[in-house]
């Protein structure tokens, strides 16, 4: 006997609770459900049995696809409709990109090393000196350095982790908190060793500042020991993308409008982190292989192990980044695994056999990324 399964209505359209029943007389209905599923309770194995025919013989498989199979239903809103979407369906509503990622804002705060001079104390010229910018440097200090160049490569580790959304805001798929939370915990002590490092020759720097810059030192301009490590600070938060209820008991109208802009927006973000993802895999798919072509005199080309490293961070994240559920790159992410899957530079650049194999393989998904990406994003990876 045929079965279906029939959206019958909500008793709370907000919270995403659902009253759903399956048309099949052998079927008990179902109690309310919440999208996550969670245990359907004993009634559910009875049912699915029933539906199938026989006794199931992986539940948590059956209800992962019967989770995925009503989400689409839920999300549709529209009364006694029957839907059976297609699996490969991409997340394109407000809905399944605020289930599947969080807001992250990440704060890096520090001291500025540099300060604007007047061109008149500095400079002989007969130029339009409004026309000119000078600036100082206060300190010379590796230390100080030090801390930038951390600075950087955590703010690079963070932009390859997490995806776009606005600025200062980052979407962190929720697979990745925990390791984002030790990673950026792990970093904030270094940092801290990495400020107090640097005021320990503070007071040396900005003694040889006084006599570096000569007239040009201002003391007020160097601020207390006390003052830096206020100013040093490394802070993060989560936080969920939602439109403010009490908003509704104001206007129904306005609330109803910051929904649908809401909606919009993640909309455009899902757009966009499609794009910026299938981009991604091109550019370093592509840098890969313009390594191992040789030059136009025959020469190998110099390959560095970064351009497979690269790859490889890429591939292995990709499961848990692809929270727009794109399943035409997910085929090219895996195809692009099996070609360099255990292979590294050094084998590359001795084995002709593997080289050749690994290239043409890259050449395939290359045509085949040639199909997905329109406008091809600037560099998400440095390659080099």
């Amino acid at each position: 006997m045929e079965s279906t399964l029939e959206y019958i209505g909500t008793d709370a359209p907000n919270d995403g609770l659902v009253l759903l029943k399956m048309q099949n007389p052998a079927v008990t209905p179902l109690p309310p459900v919440n999208p996550s599923m969670g245990v359907l309770g004993d009634n559910m194995v009875g049912n699915l049995e029933a539906l199938t025919g026989s006794k199931v013989p992986n539940l948590g498989g059956m209800l992962d696809q019967l989770e995925a199979t009503l989400a689409p239903i839920i999300k549709s809103g529209a009364a006694n409709k029957s839907v059976i979407p297609p699996s490969d369906q991409k997340i394109t509503d407000a809905t399944d990109l605020i289930n599947k990622t969080v807001f992250l804002k990440v704060r890096f705060g520090s001291i500025g090393n540099a300060r604007k001079v007047s061109g008149a104390d500095v400079l002989t010229t007969d130029a339009d000196l409004s026309l000119l910018k000078v600036s100082k440097t206060l300190l010379e200090s590796p230390e100080l350095d030090a801390i930038k160049k951390a600075d950087g490569k955590m703010r690079t580790w963070l932009y390859n982790t997490c995806l776009p959304f606005d600025l200062g805001i980052m979407l962190l798929p929720v697979g990745l908190i925990e390791q984002a939370e030790t990673r950026m915990q792990a970093y904030k002590a270094e940092r801290e060793a990495l400020i107090e490092a640097f005021i320990a020759v503070y007071p040396q720097l900005c003694h040889e500042a006084e006599t570096k810059l000569g007239s040009l030192y201002r003391e007020a301009e160097y601020p207390s020991v006390a003052e830096i490590r206020q100013r040093y600070t490394f802070t993060w938060n989560y936080t969920t993308f939602s439109v403010p209820g009490h908003l509704k008991n104001i206007s129904a109208a306005f609330f109803e409008a910051e929904q649908k802009k809401a909606a919009e927006t993640m909309k455009e973000a899902s757009e966009e982190i499609i794009g910026l993802m299938r981009g991604t895999l091109y550019e370093l798919v592509s840098h890969l292989q313009e390594r191992l072509t040789p030059t136009d005199d025959g020469r190998p080309r110099i390959l560095k192990e970064s351009a497979i490293r690269n790859l490889n961070e890429f591939l292995d994240s990709f499961d848990l980044r692809n929270v727009t559920n794109d399943a035409e790159l997910a085929a090219q992410v895996a195809k692009a695994r099996t070609i360099i899957s255990g292979t590294n530079a050094a084998q590359l650049r001795s084995n002709a056999e593997l080289k050749s194999a690994v290239l043409q393989g890259l050449d395939g998904v290359l045509s085949s990324l040639d199909d997905l990406v329109k406008d091809k994003p600037g560099r998400k990876f440095r390659t080099e």
